[in-house]
């Protein structure tokens, strides 16, 4: 078995570094395992399992997916590194059955075998992260204090709620109000300090916190957490879209020719009697306020998300243009050109075909704000001459890095989050689904101009 080390990326005290397994063999290796040292600690690591810890000496194991390497194949184990000694990131690879050469005299032998193993867990804390009716979110958070990894861990609880949905792990079990959780294929190998965090969906009181906690069998103590309550009761109540009376009894004519002026559309029907009116303007509210969670780049003074700040910054360094700003897809840190595009193209059409219902809603302000965050944005990522398109950057971010990490925004341009500058990627403008962003270019300047400085009318000619 052959094993080399390359270093993805580099950011003085961290690294994104990748260690090749190959099979120089002429038979079969099954269950490939080795051991060395680094000059920085690993924090996250993927495509493999780190079964043995002392200091930066470590041993790595394969997983259930890439254990067996045919003659000549090869597998990766990735990882994250921190705290590094040296700005010139090294491993040394311990061959078994030699000594590490280091003071504490230890052998370099693989140490034993992490399994499921005792709790070593002070308490378990309970939150509330958000609430509504009868209905909350919740989280349970404990740190292992042990000595030794383990592999696997399983939480059980009474709750006086009913537990919908379980996420960062598996619900396993549940009767007569206890509950078993077990790890999650990704977070079951447990290192000392390592803190878990499971995050649920419940129905009932929030008043009362779960009890009789046990880990891996071992009973556990209760520590109580600090609700966190989404609370907008304070903004003076949206307006409502009302539905605009009783519609026509007669039916509309035909669809007019297209040289002829068109005919209004009959009126929606008025809502069933004791049915309340729908509040339109609070759900263009949150909605609003979603793209307004997903923004990237320096964030404006008047930013509605208190939890949400300045981050990526350096967008576009790495190759010499700024391309800060624009949203982070879905819950990832990476800027993808192609859905973001579409997004900004809808909501444009929208506000095109239903102007004066966003007017009337008072959300017409947010949403070309929306718009223009996604639009100045385009106009970055654009290069051009003058004359002819050079590039499009179509994606700003490492997909990869990204899902591996797990924090928030803010941090990940911090060495110590470990993400290093995301990667601007440059595609062709003959490239077909650049018609998205023609899409884009035909329908924001119809609402912009006028409304933000910097957009020009488009001609009459080039409405749709």
């Amino acid at each position: 078995m052959q094993t080399t080390f390359e270093v993805s990326q580099n950011w003085g005290d961290g690294l994104v570094g990748f260690v090749t397994i190959k099979n120089s063999q002429a038979a079969s290796l099954e269950n490939w395992l080795f051991t060395f040292e680094t000059t920085f600690e690993i924090e996250t690591y993927w495509d493999g399992e780190i079964v043995a810890r002392d200091g930066n000496l470590y041993t790595v194991r394969s997983k259930g997916w890439n254990s067996k390497l045919n003659p000549g194949e090869s597998t990766q184990f990735g990882f994250v590194g921190r705290k590094a000694t040296s700005d010139r990131h090294q491993v040394t690879f311990i061959p078994s059955g030699r000594s590490s050469g280091r003071s504490s005299g230890r052998s370099s032998e693989p140490m034993a075998t992490m399994a499921q193993g005792s709790a070593a867990v002070e308490s378990v804390e309970f939150a509330v992260a958000n609430q509504w009716g009868n209905g909350f979110v919740g989280e349970l958070s404990f740190t292992y204090d042990g000595t030794q990894p383990i592999e696997a861990w399983e939480l059980q609880f009474d709750a006086p709620f009913q537990v919908v949905n379980v996420w960062h792990g598996e619900l396993v079990g549940q009767g007569a109000g206890r509950y078993t959780v077990r790890n999650s294929t990704w977070n079951g190998t447990l290192l000392p300090g390592d803190t878990i965090t499971i995050g649920f969906k419940a129905s009932g009181p929030t008043g009362s916190a779960p009890t009789s906690y046990s880990l891996n069998g071992e009973a556990v103590a209760a520590t109580p957490g600090e609700s966190v309550i989404l609370d907008l009761t304070e903004k003076p109540p949206l307006p409502e879209i009302v539905s605009p009376g009783p519609p026509q009894t007669e039916k509309p004519p035909p669809e007019p020719p297209l040289d002829e002026p068109p005919v209004d559309e009959p009126p929606d029907a008025p809502a069933m009697p004791g049915t309340p009116s729908p509040s339109y303007g609070e759900v263009l509210q949150k909605s609003l306020l979603f793209y307004e969670a997903q923004r990237s780049g320096d964030l404006p003074a008047d930013n509605r998300i208190a939890w949400r700040g300045d981050s990526a910054l350096g967008d576009g360094a790495d190759v010499g243009l700024d391309l800060t700003g624009g949203y982070y897809d879905a819950g990832d840190h990476v800027k993808f050109g192609f859905p973001m595009a579409a997004s900004i193209t809808m909501l444009s059409w929208g506000v095109i075909e239903y102007y004066d219902a966003y007017q009337a809603s008072g959300q017409l302000d947010e949403v070309l704000d929306a718009i223009a965050w996604g639009t100045d944005y385009f106009l970055k990522a654009h290069i051009s001459d003058g004359q002819a398109t050079q590039a499009l950057y179509a994606q700003v971010g490492d997909p990869n890095l990204d899902h591996a990490y797990w924090g928030p925004p803010e941090d990940m341009t911090n060495s110590s989050m470990h993400l290093p500058l995301p990667i601007a990627v440059a595609i062709p403008i003959a490239f077909p689904r650049s018609r998205t962003f023609t899409g884009l270019g035909v329908a924001t300047p119809m609402n912009l101009p006028g409304e933000r400085p910097g957009y020009t009318k488009p001609q009459e000619s080039s409405r749709i």
